[in-house]
């Protein structure tokens, strides 16, 4: 019983010691990709606000010392003794209870008698719900108010069938809570969190009544109820779900049937054919053997017909459809690392790279709200310099854009050389988007119905994904590429906001690339106006809104201002363009010097000193902005939006370059590895499902998890691994079989 006592007296004293401001909470299925970044801001603003309060600090120290005289209490009587002397708030609690109760409500009455075993000898199964109760542990002066308890043990707990012939109940594990004025912090950061084990006979509305009768009696109103969540193991059949199960079954089925029609009518002929050339069947016949194999009559190199006599299967349209879902040839085709001549090889190890940075990043940030020492830890990582790669990870996306402009230049400039400016425009732009879409909307189908399967728990939100109501009411927005310019602050599947830049990047690609082919001067004057553009509309809207150079600061936060940040400058095309511009001006170098461009030495050797020192400026020169300790001014801040990722694009095009053009050393060598190509290919779904996965990690765990150097490391590891192993077979499944189409079906048309 004094344990209760405990828990009780804990929570509600922590509750009547706030006095923050911050921001309202979002609404569950309405929390977006930017919510979460916003954690960090959030984690720095909660530190600052309470250490600025002496009265809060001499509060907590008072909070210890009622622990101990708990902890030297009886349990037969920690519960009634802190009621009627000691611990005076319990008294709210129960006449909150009494207050509640009064018009017959079973969850109260069962709560009541909950309360009423534990004071009685038969008390054994009353216990369980007790144990089963959050408990506050080491680290109350760290901030850490987020009691979680057991959700397995609350969900095993049974009350019996009482004396009365009253049926019993089991147990219902809910998050209760208090928050902060304004409604709490954002994604709940900062509001003190209770697992209550209550009787099934609860609901969430009764949850947030008892906690609004509490909030009254406790502060008056001043803090308010944060909104109850009960956590079940039940799952609602949505839309959503019913539509992946017949969506992946029809994808599933043409796999397998692809797979054997491909090897039977397909690689089975092959392979016999290769049998015959290989002069393993004369071996059986031929009298010229010596035992120990065949004696080739008829050598094969590498210019004879490997199909020898055997012709190849003549396919028709119907074969190639089903053979483009086939799990082999798919899959030998991505396991190919085979590189033809001429091919930017090393464009695959910045890829993969880049993307393990991304994945790096976000295991940080989407682990911020399940973190226990968060608050004590992450400003502790922030004021060191080899967290800024972490920090102020923004520019790896950068690098994507890049790498789009320059291939998109790369490969349109060569036909253009070939064939003319007249290419066929309208499978220059059919070409994107079927090559980005089914894959991205097939993605988003399969998480909206089937990741609220993956997991259960304390920590499991009881909305997934968190974005779920945006996706109904938006996903439209997704389909078009415009979720980043309409409703972006309802965007659903937020990540993507990067690949509606990159579409509207591509739509507007041939007013650079046309240029160039008349006159390389004209191409090089459009390619000016648009970072010109870029430059100075970023640079005024920054000093305007007085923008930050970074999201991650310990500086004074203002989730106002990083919201409008996000929304105004890091997701819209206006602002992010230049990095593209960058790499179409690199893909038009390339393209017109074969692949490669020969440089003095003496350029190669500035080349590259410059482009490390530029680089390391970008990532590294706003250490003193993410301490908080040497801030930008306004106008120093509005230089870096408007020219720092232009700038690292140039740095990335330059190793690009300097790798194919021979130039590269031990870095070409080093992202030229023939591993990097299947690991480049894996990329673009590996960034689709990162995400998910990192949610599924940290929401199923039983407790809050403890961020050390070693751990977040190893998770990051494994997340990294399972991500790309999960991309393959999402790859086999929903990218390669619509490249396979797309070259069967236009391939057909162009014959006809």
């Amino acid at each position: 019983m004094g344990a209760l006592g405990l828990s009780t007296y804990i929570l509600l004293s922590l509750l009547q010691l706030f006095t923050l401001d911050t921001t309202a909470a979002v609404q569950q299925g309405r929390q977006t990709y930017f919510h979460t970044l916003t954690r960090p801001v959030q984690l720095s603003q909660l530190q600052n606000d309470i250490k600025e309060q002496p009265v809060l600090q001499e509060s907590l120290e008072n909070v210890v010392d009622q622990l101990q005289i708990l902890h030297t209490k009886s349990p037969s009587k920690g519960f009634s003794a802190g009621v009627k002397g000691d611990l005076p708030l319990l008294g709210h609690v129960k006449d909150s209870l009494l207050g509640v109760s009064e018009g017959g409500s079973t969850c109260f009455n069962d709560t009541g008698l909950i309360i009423t075993s534990l004071l009685g000898k038969n008390n054994s199964w009353a216990l369980h719900f007790l144990d089963a109760m959050g408990k506050p542990a080491p680290g109350i002066l760290l901030y850490r108010f987020n009691f979680v308890g057991s959700y397995k043990e609350c969900r095993s707990s049974e009350a019996p069938t009482f004396a009365s012939g009253r049926k019993g109940f089991k147990g219902n594990y809910c998050t209760l809570g208090l928050s902060l004025p304004g409604g709490g912090s954002l994604m709940g950061m900062g509001a003190i969190q209770l697992g209550a084990c209550m009787p099934d006979t609860c609901t969430e509305a009764d949850g947030d009544l008892l906690m609004q009768k509490l909030s009254q009696r406790l502060t008056n109103g001043t803090l308010s109820p944060a909104p109850t969540q009960c956590h079940t193991d039940d799952r609602e059949m949505t839309n959503a779900t019913i539509v992946s199960i017949v969506v992946v079954s029809v994808i599933v089925f043409l796999m397998v049937v692809g797979t054997v029609v491909d090897i039977l009518l397909i690689q089975r002929p092959k392979w016999q054919s290769d049998v015959y050339n290989s002069g393993l069947v004369t071996n059986l016949r031929n009298p010229e053997t010596n035992g120990y194999g065949a004696v080739d009559v008829n050598p094969v190199n590498e210019t004879t017909n490997l199909l020898g006599l055997h012709s190849e299967p003549q396919e028709g349209i119907c074969t190639k459809i089903l053979v483009a879902f086939s799990v082999y040839t798919n899959g030998q085709k991505v396991l190919n690392t085979a590189q033809p001549a001429g091919s930017l090889s090393s464009i695959h190890g910045i890829r993969f790279i880049s993307m393990t940075w991304v994945i790096f990043c976000h295991t940080y940030i989407f682990g911020l709200g399940t973190i226990a020492n968060a608050l004590e830890s992450f400003p502790e990582l922030l004021k060191r310099w080899t967290f800024d790669p972490i920090a102020n990870g923004f520019v790896s996306v950068d690098t994507f854009f890049t790498l789009s402009g320059l291939l998109t230049a790369y490969l349109t400039i060569k036909e253009m050389k070939k064939s003319g400016w007249k290419i066929n425009w309208a499978l220059f732009y059919f070409h994107r988007f079927w090559r980005l879409t089914p894959p991205y909307m097939l993605t988003l189908l399969v998480v909206l119905g089937f990741q609220q399967y993956l997991g259960s728990g304390a920590l499991w939100p009881t909305v997934q994904p968190a974005d779920r109501d945006n996706c109904n009411d938006y996903w439209w927005t997704n389909l078009l590429y415009v979720n980043n310019l309409v409703d972006a602050d309802k965007m659903c599947f937020g990540h993507s906001w990067y690949l509606s830049n990159d579409m509207q990047f591509y739509i507007i690609s041939p007013l650079m690339l046309i240029p160039f082919y008349f006159n390389a001067l004209a191409g090089l004057a459009s390619c000016i106006v648009f970072l010109l553009v870029c430059f100075i509309t970023t640079a005024v809207l920054s000093v305007q809104n007085d923008w930050p150079v970074t999201l991650v600061s310990l500086a004074s936060p203002n989730v106002a201002r990083i919201l409008d940040w996000f929304n105004h400058y890091y997701m819209v095309p206006w602002c992010r363009v230049g990095a593209f511009v960058v790499g179409i001006l690199a893909g038009y170098l390339l393209a017109n010097n074969k692949g490669k461009v020969h440089l003095p030495r003496y350029a190669v050797a500035a080349g590259w000193i410059v482009s490390i020192a530029v680089a390391l400026a970008v990532v590294y020169g706003v250490h003193g902005d993410i301490t908080g300790e040497n801030p930008s001014s306004i106008g120093t801040a509005a230089f870096y939006n408007a020219v720092a990722r232009s700038a690292w694009a140039a740095c990335v095009c330059w190793v690009i370059v300097a790798c194919s053009s021979g130039y590269g050393g031990f870095i070409n060598t080093f992202l030229s590895w023939s591993p990097f190509v299947t690991l480049g290919r894996l990329t673009y779904m590996a960034y689709l499902i990162h995400p998910c996965l990192i949610y599924v990690y940290y929401q199923n765990q039983e407790q809050l998890y403890y961020l050390t150097d070693i751990s977040i490391v190893v998770t990051m590891c494994g997340i990294l691994v399972c991500t790309y192993l999960i991309s393959f077979v999402l790859m086999l499944g929903f990218e390669s079989p619509m490249i396979g189409l797309e070259k069967t079906l236009l391939h057909k048309k162009r014959k006809e």
